[in-house]
């Protein structure tokens, strides 16, 4: 509810925040990976990746050596709203939150 509360102007929910940060970190990175390291099942991330690309902050692009795998990237209207979102006070509030809950769920497991 916190993190929500604090990153409401953005309307995110706690998957994009995480997809969005992980695909920003790892430019390329396949849909399968960001399920394994947000912690959600294949099914569950669809929805958000396509929340994502619908805003415009992620994009798909297939392989050049598997048609079938597609990779995630950010866009540079993504950079930029994440630029914003870590600026601001909430989301930079948020943003060590969340990394620290899922710091303790690492633990954890």
């Amino acid at each position: 509810r916190d993190f929500h509360a604090k990153t409401k102007k953005w309307e995110l929910r706690a998957g994009m925040f995480s997809a969005l940060e992980l695909i920003s970190a790892n430019p390329g990175i396949s849909q399968a990976m960001v399920s394994a390291e947000v912690g959600l099942d294949k099914s569950a991330l669809v929805p958000i990746i396509d929340a994502l690309e619908a805003r415009g902050w992620v994009a798909r692009t297939r392989s050049t050596r598997d048609r079938h795998r597609r990779h995630r990237s950010p866009t540079p209207a993504g950079a930029e709203e994440r630029h914003r979102l870590f600026a601001s006070p909430e989301g930079a509030e948020a943003h060590r939150r969340h990394r620290l809950r899922r710091a303790v769920v690492q633990i954890a497991r």
